[in-house]
């Protein structure tokens, strides 16, 4: 028999804004665990690039911009995991740089002379592993950003209920 008492329909709503409030807790650990993917690719690329490169001044321009790729990944990681829009379209950027790589920077630039498969593998992985991220991540604050305006506006949860 169901109890339709008003203390049963005042619990049932604590219930429904407690689990809101929960959710808004969750960590976005998907998202984060597939950036940190993203960022053994990169440094998996980072030493076998510099293992098959010549021998030259862009070695050190190599160096410099992978340490801080893989600095700016791991503040991304950081920050999608906590629900930060602005470093979701970060993340998604530091993969639009290695699509220039994939693309661009290794055929023309650095010309490695082996390896070559390997490079373009951990390449494409962490690229696939920051789309992944960054479509997830989305979802998720969609979803988020819409459980924040129900739980702005109490009338709101009572029509979600019905």
């Amino acid at each position: 028999m169901k109890d339709s008492s008003p203390s049963a329909k005042h619990d049932k709503e604590l219930y429904k804004q407690k689990l809101v409030k929960v959710s808004f807790f969750v960590e976005n650990t998907l998202s984060y665990k597939l950036v940190l993917a993203a960022i053994f690719f990169n440094l998996a690329y980072s030493i076998v690039i510099l293992d098959v490169m010549e021998v030259n001044f862009l070695m050190g321009l190599t160096v410099f911009i992978n340490i801080s790729m893989l600095f700016l990944l791991f503040t991304c990681a950081v920050k999608v995991r906590i629900y930060n829009k602005r470093w979701t379209f970060i993340a998604l950027a530091s993969g639009a740089y290695i699509a220039l790589r994939i693309f661009v920077l290794i055929p023309s630039v650095l010309k490695p002379y082996s390896k070559v498969f390997q490079i373009y593998l951990f390449n494409v992985f962490a690229l696939i592993c920051i789309v992944i991220a960054f479509v997830l991540s989305m979802i998720r604050l969609t979803k988020r950003e819409k459980l924040m305006d129900v739980f702005k506006n109490p009338a709101e949860l009572a029509k979600a209920e019905r």
